[in-house]
């Protein structure tokens, strides 16, 4: 029989790209009132990124308000970094990680970025497959909470039919949901 692990200290952070409506500090920091201490080691992590300036920018700075308006208005990269800074702060000793957050950056910033995590396992996780992220060092391919294949750069390329194959069928099957969806409206 298979054993199985609990995996209970983990974080995953998604794709999702929405305002926190907190304050810069309290969405990384995960405290409601972070002292001044704690906004300047914030402050200069970002600054280790090249985002001080955008950061200075803010009204605010690290105490500033993430209001859907200012959000909308910061960079991607800043977005994207204070996503990944939360992780860096959290307990957990598993990070998931969705690979659309930095798979588009470049090597460099993504580098300097996940530094931040590095003391952790940190899992980038594509849900079709589709997404490349041309300086991984190595792939997992799941199917039904299943592990259906490991390997390095090299093998990610060569299984690319059956990467494409999965996403094909995966719109396949959405695009029928979709038009089961509107006959079921029509009755």
């Amino acid at each position: 029989p298979k054993q199985r692990r609990v995996l209970r200290a983990a974080s995953f952070c998604s794709g999702t790209d929405t305002a926190p409506r907190l304050s810069l500090s309290a969405m990384v920091l995960g405290s409601a009132a972070p002292g001044p201490d704690e906004r300047a080691r914030l402050e200069a992590r970002i600054a280790e990124l090249g985002l001080a300036q955008e950061l200075t920018g803010l009204p605010e700075k690290s105490a500033t308000f993430l209001s859907d308006e200012i959000w909308a208005g910061m960079s991607r990269k800043l977005r994207v970094s204070l996503r990944i800074l939360s992780l860096a702060e959290s307990s957990s000793d598993v990070l998931f990680l969705d690979c659309g957050l930095i798979a588009c950056e470049d090597e460099g910033f993504a580098t300097r970025l996940l530094e931040f995590v590095d003391d952790r396992i940190v899992l980038l996780v594509s849900p079709d497959g589709s997404i490349e992220c041309e300086w991984a060092q190595g792939f997992v391919v799941t199917e039904n909470e299943e592990v259906v294949g490991v390997g390095d750069a090299r093998w990610w390329e060569a299984i690319l039919p059956y990467r494409q194959e999965r996403v094909a069928s995966r719109e396949t099957q959405v695009g029928s949901e979709d038009e089961r969806d509107d006959d079921e409206e029509d009755m």
